[in-house]
């Protein structure tokens, strides 16, 4: 005789589905509780596991999967600021209150004009650039889960913002200040990622310094990135570096940093800044010789057109008419060029006033003649 089926209530089915759903989520809660955590210095939170802990040399092995690769590092303690250890959290490495008055120091430029030492500037570039900023803790990485964090240093195929990361930091972080922060942070991840392969370390190191010095001018960690990727001053992030130390405080470093070297045309706009009119004007001759010419005298038409006060001096009239003939013989349209730098040569000559009775063109063409003749 056959049996009839098993027949089950309402009230046994919910509570069977019941013990299922607290199974799995005994399940999941001994799952979490095995996982081991760190929270680094730089704000950086891995989960993963704790493989080694090697107290006399004070460094532990840490195991964590990123995307489908399971990657081991070892910490130094003075890396990570606490650790979470089959289920309890112990603080490595304390924050110090001081680090947000050191930021806060980072973030002005002596405006006073209270000149820091050497030792003063390396010493706050050091402890801030330990410390992750006030907001990074707070800011979600709102990037797309389709970008690849491998970050190869030549992108294969077409542009594609949604899978290689410098493009997506080109083309959609850059231009949006909303992603800024989270753009740096995206950074900071992919070189946690490439801690075992210096070419890819170095690159991220500085795309972090240009990113802190483009974006948020916080000069102090521009300046710790950049030393760390050992920048030189024959490429833009050199002059960056070089730039963050005068701004930080001490010009003197900021211009032994660009000595006696071959410098990028960056350094044009810098040293003219900077007052260092002689400087500047050599950097632009040399490279009026070159391919570079074109850019090089955009920077040295960005310098005249915003000058600093020492441009007003008469003494620098003779130096700055100089400099404005150099660029218009070197420019393709004359016309142009003197449009570019029209206002800046009659700030000089009329002492701030334009010429009167002057149409545009017939001002530029006297402008023309005028530095020609001299």
């Amino acid at each position: 005789m056959l049996k009839s089926p098993i027949r089950v209530t309402g009230n046994r089915l919910l509570y069977a589905i019941a013990r299922i759903v607290m199974f799995a989520c005994i399940l999941l809660s001994l799952e979490s509780y095995a996982q081991d955590k760190i929270e680094l210095v730089n704000g950086t939170n891995l989960t993963g596991t704790i493989t080694k802990i090697d107290k006399s040399n004070k460094q532990f092995e840490f195991e964590t999967q990123i995307g489908t690769q399971r990657i081991q590092r070892t910490y130094p303690y003075d890396q990570v600021h606490a650790a979470t250890y089959k289920g309890k959290r112990f603080v490595i490495t304390p924050k110090h209150d001081a680090s947000a008055d050191a930021t806060s120091a980072a973030s002005q430029t002596t405006k006073e004009g209270t000149p820091r030492s050497s030792a003063e500037i390396l010493a706050l570039i050091d402890q801030v650039g330990k410390t992750p900023p006030d907001w990074f803790t707070s800011t979600p990485a709102n990037h797309p889960k389709s970008l690849d964090l491998d970050w190869p240093l030549k992108a294969d195929g077409p542009w594609d913002e949604n899978k290689n990361v410098g493009q997506y930091i080109w083309g959609r972080v850059n231009p949006n200040v909303s992603r800024w922060k989270s753009g740096i942070i995206l950074v900071h991840q992919c070189l946690e990622r490439h801690q075992d392969d210096p070419a890819l370390r170095q690159r991220d190191m500085e795309k972090l310094g240009v990113m802190y010095f483009t974006l948020l001018q916080d000069y102090a960690r521009a300046a710790y990135w950049l030393q760390q990727a050992n920048v030189a001053v024959n490429q833009r992030p050199g002059i960056n570096l070089a730039e963050c130390y005068w701004r930080l405080g001490n010009r003197d470093m900021a211009l032994k940093q660009m000595r006696g070297k071959s410098l990028h045309f960056d350094a044009i706009k810098l040293l003219g800044d900077m007052g260092e009119i002689e400087e500047a004007l050599n950097v632009t001759k040399y490279y009026a010789k070159t391919n570079a010419s074109n850019e090089a005298y955009k920077r040295c038409t960005r310098m005249l057109c915003e000058p600093p006060a020492v441009w007003m001096k008469p003494s620098t009239t003779t130096i700055k008419s100089s400099l404005l003939r150099h660029a218009i013989k070197s420019t393709n349209s004359v016309i142009t060029a003197a449009r570019r730098l029209d206002r800046s040569h009659s700030l000089v000559r009329q002492g701030g006033r334009r010429p009167r009775g002057q149409t545009a063109n017939t001002r530029h063409l006297a402008l023309v003649t005028t530095v020609h003749s001299k």
